[in-house]
């Protein structure tokens, strides 16, 4: 299982550039549950330097997801 994250800039109707594909056990490993409820979880990325954040290994181009999506179904 995968998360994907995007932001949508609804001034200019597209995706942001870069986008976030992170394998579910790294996305467990990575966020934190603020509130100690089951089952959620908090992801923040700041847009101005997504590439340093700590999910910065998991970013990726959007013109690159549909490979992402189609590499991880051949594994399964």
């Amino acid at each position: 299982m995968m998360m994907v994250f995007v932001y949508f800039d609804l001034s200019t109707g597209d995706l942001f550039d870069q986008i976030f594909c992170i394998p579910a056990p790294d996305f467990l490993r990575l966020t934190h549950n603020e509130d100690k409820k089951p089952g959620e979880r908090v992801f923040t990325v700041g847009l101005k330097h997504p590439d340093q954040s700590k999910y910065a290994e998991f970013m990726i181009e959007k013109r690159e997801l549909a490979n992402r999506i189609i590499e991880i179904m051949d594994k399964l």
